[in-house]
């Protein structure tokens, strides 16, 4: 997802918990997001729905474009910085976790203060992901 021109942003996965007026709500239990926020300073921070505190994420260059995998057999999520169209910015490893899905099925979770978000679907990592 395209995240570079918004103050604050979060993009991640989550499960699927109801059905209310022609729209599902998101599972708060089983959320894994990566989100930023420019205000009072800039922070990344992992949040996890199980109940845990988040983790601040030490990241030094501004993300604009942001991947997100998932190995579901193995119950591993991992976020990707996918570097900028605009300059050869390396892919780089942002976090992972291992969890465990419970048989739920997951969905992509995007939330942006304001701006666009670009989506762009992708089955396998691009070339030159890596961990670091």
């Amino acid at each position: 997802a395209a995240v570079s021109r918004s103050e604050a942003w979060r993009v991640g996965i989550a499960a699927r918990d109801e059905y209310i007026t022609n729209r599902y709500l998101a599972d708060l239990k089983f959320m894994w997001t990566v989100s930023y926020q420019a205000f009072p300073k800039p922070s990344y921070k992992f949040e996890c729905g199980m109940n845990q505190k988040p983790t601040m994420l030490s990241i030094k260059v501004k993300i604009s474009r942001i991947g997100v995998l998932v190995d579901y057999d193995r119950g591993e999520i991992s976020f990707y910085s996918c570097g900028s169209v605009f300059s050869d910015d390396e892919r780089r490893h942002i976090y992972s976790v291992k969890s465990f899905f419970q048989d739920r099925s997951l969905f992509p979770y995007f939330a942006i203060k304001q701006g666009k978000i670009n989506v762009v679907p992708f089955s396998e990592p691009p070339f030159g992901m890596y961990r670091d």
